[in-house]
């Protein structure tokens, strides 16, 4: 099964190079749990990830500024919250925007949805050989997202900068 993630990959065309580690943060207050899924993650020899852990909110937006992850995974054990707190903090900062965000889930029960967060993902799902594909697409997309956004802000900076030259005779020069 490996092999055939590794072709997907390889086949796919992903912003990130398959040499150059992919940067992930996990977030959860079972350091059981987030010590598997760091070895899990490891254990790709196809794509290396560099993995951080944290075990409370404080303590990942402390690691955050100096790791700069590209992909945060938090639990949902945390608590609503704390999670709402870490998202608005991640997303007020403009260097971290491109960071992807994903809850981990107990159970596909519960509902509730916090903006700025791109996946949800279950936990008894989370040990397959499509998590790094997963993680890798969720990057890929936060990014793009990001450059259209800026994209964006760009154009109608130009366009607000042209209605005032317009009305006030300006030539640029």
């Amino acid at each position: 099964m490996d092999q055939i993630t590794k072709q997907l990959y390889m086949k796919s065309h992903f912003s990130t190079d398959p040499s150059k580690s992919t940067r992930v943060m996990l977030i959860g207050n079972n350091p059981r749990e987030m010590g598997c899924l760091s070895n899990f993650l490891n254990r790709f020899t196809w794509k290396k990830f560099s993995v951080v852990t944290a075990f409370d909110v404080a303590q990942g937006l402390q690691k955050l500024d100096k790791f700069n992850p590209d992909y945060v995974m938090l639990d949902e054990a945390l608590g609503h919250e704390a999670l709402q707190r870490f998202t608005q903090n991640v997303r007020k900062n403009k260097r971290f925007h491109p960071t992807a965000l994903a809850i981990l889930k107990n159970t596909n029960e519960s509902e509730f949805m916090i903006p700025g967060v791109q996946d949800y993902l279950l936990k008894s799902n989370i040990f397959s050989d499509t998590l790094p594909l997963t993680i890798l697409n969720a990057i890929k997309l936060s990014r793009r997202k990001n450059s259209l956004l800026k994209a964006v802000e760009k154009k109608q900076s130009a366009l607000n900068l042209g209605w005032f030259n317009t009305a006030f005779n300006w030539k640029e020069g």
